[in-house]
């Protein structure tokens, strides 16, 4: 087979795989099965028929609804599918059919698990260890099937490539685990709370054993960079928008009015901070600081992690702190009193979900740029880069 062909192949099979990823994403956190149990629409249980499976092609066809509550179907889901068929395809044009189907299928099987990771740590903002420690193993049983997913360049006194290409997945996975164990140490000695969590020291590790020392390095630059710049421009424009909460506001006296958009603030080292959308006309227009304030806030299930899928209601008393002008309308700002710690944890999870993008995130997009144009990268890192900066 030549040609477009075995491309086509790959990203059919990805969009596959993709489904797949979904299942993981959605049943892997709350403790279920990812083998066993058909698919089910987890509003009104019914389950997924076989033609309502088909990867992106159903999602368009259903039109984004259920077909037998008409329950809106996320966008994720045919994105997560698309997405992994993108990918599989770059893997079969990064190492062709059938020269190198081994590292194919390998680089196809890690972007496959570093997709799950993704998405797992955009929604729990945790990384699953049931991904990344098998995955460590199986990255060592990998290079030892496949070394030529490793440099022929390591450890050439060595004349069995297999035993070398173990060793430098060996050194990739220490390598990952210790640099990310420093800045965790380093950041707690310094700021005086966690840097980094333990869930990205093993996600580097498990992309270091499926590569090797210097790619692991490269893909903490890639991550690190693409931290700073998209993490920055993804922080800039929501810090402009407010988040889809609803409650009612009571102040003073006043009888509740019902808002539809609101936000959270969590300061460091400070109680989180409610604004709430007031419109002229409403309950206690122009209201002044030190006002007292009523909220019964709504916070969307997905949006705090809540096991059950289930809307958080959080009734909290506090005082108005001041009133902002906002391009959509007047903010009431208000500080809550103390909170139960549940309460407080809903409201800082809510706020944090808002407002940034777990590193994990940017791990995964690192690592499957260096699997994909490795050398294309650690030649623009080493030569490209240098003579643009000194001008030679």
């Amino acid at each position: 087979m030549t040609g477009a062909f075995p491309v086509v192949v790959a990203g059919i099979f990805g969009a596959c795989i993709g489904s797949f990823c979904n299942v993981v994403v959605w049943r892997l956190p709350r403790g279920e099965s990812v083998a066993k149990g058909r698919s089910h629409c987890p509003r009104c249980g019914h389950l997924i028929r076989w033609h309502d499976n088909v990867p992106v092609l159903a999602w368009l066809m259903l039109r984004g609804r259920c077909r037998d509550c008409r329950a809106p179907i996320s966008a994720r889901y045919p994105f997560v599918e698309a997405l992994t068929a993108a990918l599989f395809v770059l893997s079969a044009l990064a190492f062709p059919w059938p020269a190198a189907l081994g590292p194919q299928v390998v680089v196809s099987l890690v972007l496959a698990a570093l997709v799950c990771v993704a998405f797992v740590d955009i929604d729990r903002r945790e990384i699953p260890d049931a991904i990344t420690k098998p995955g460590i193993a199986v990255g060592l049983l990998c290079a030892l099937l496949v070394p030529e997913m490793h440099s022929a360049t390591f450890l050439t006194e060595l004349a069995n490539r297999r035993l070398a290409a173990v060793l430098e997945g060996a050194a990739g996975a220490a390598t990952g685990a210790l640099v990310l164990l420093v800045v965790r140490w380093v950041g707690h000695a310094v700021a005086g709370k966690e840097a980094m969590g333990l869930g990205d020291v093993k996600l580097l590790a498990m992309v270091g054993a499926f590569s090797g020392p210097v790619e692991t390095l490269l893909v903490l630059l890639v991550a690190s960079v693409a931290g700073s710049v998209l993490g920055g421009v993804y922080v800039a424009s929501r810090a402009r928008r407010l988040a889809p909460l609803t409650g009612t506001l009571a102040l003073g006296d006043a009888a509740p009015a019902s808002f539809s958009r609101a936000r959270v603030r969590a300061p460091r080292r400070a109680p989180v901070t409610v604004a709430v959308p007031v419109a002229p006309s409403g309950a206690g227009a122009a209201p002044t600081a030190g006002t007292k304030a009523r909220l019964d806030l709504v916070l969307p299930g997905a949006a705090v992690w809540s096991d059950d899928g289930k809307d958080v209601r959080v009734s909290v008393r506090g005082v108005v702190e001041g009133v902002e002008r906002h391009r959509e309308g007047t903010l009431v700002v208000v500080r809550p009193e103390p909170l139960p710690e549940a309460d407080e944890e809903w409201l800082a999870t809510f706020a944090l979900q808002r407002l940034s993008i777990p590193f994990g995130v940017f791990l995964a997009l690192g690592a499957a740029a260096v699997l994909l144009a490795g050398d294309d990268i650690a030649r623009f890192v080493t030569q490209t880069w240098p003579r643009f900066v000194t001008g030679r």
